[in-house]
């Protein structure tokens, strides 16, 4: 069903930014994991480079983007009044599945991680 969308949002797979659209209008729906993976790795050299200089406030900036995702989540979950329903394994992949603020926590840990 996936490949039926790609003639009109081929281009969006193209620029990673495909998991910010609605599923249904995707260009092979796996492909949302390869525009989060992009778009973290993106945020991840900017904080690194950022961790040259100034190593106290990238690891302060580390902290609330963690604390900012948590929140973030919380929010919609609550603002959409999430519960996971096994009839509905997309009822909550448009809103949190596959947003990059869902899945930018493990990066930051692995990025304190390898900071000690």
């Amino acid at each position: 069903m996936d490949h039926i969308t790609c003639n009109k949002y081929w281009w969006r797979n193209i620029l990673y930014i495909n998991n910010w659209y609605p599923f249904n209008e995707m260009c092979m729906i796996w492909s949302w994991y390869l525009a989060n993976d992009m778009q973290l790795y993106v945020v991840a050299i900017i904080l690194l480079v950022l961790s040259m200089r100034f190593m106290k406030t990238s690891v302060f900036l580390l902290a609330l983007i963690t604390l900012c995702s948590w929140i973030t989540s919380i929010y919609f979950s609550i603002l959409h009044n999430y519960s996971y329903k096994v009839a509905e394994p997309f009822g909550s992949f448009d809103i949190l599945y596959d947003k990059p603020w869902q899945r930018i926590t493990p990066y930051i840990m692995g990025m304190l991680t390898g900071y000690i």
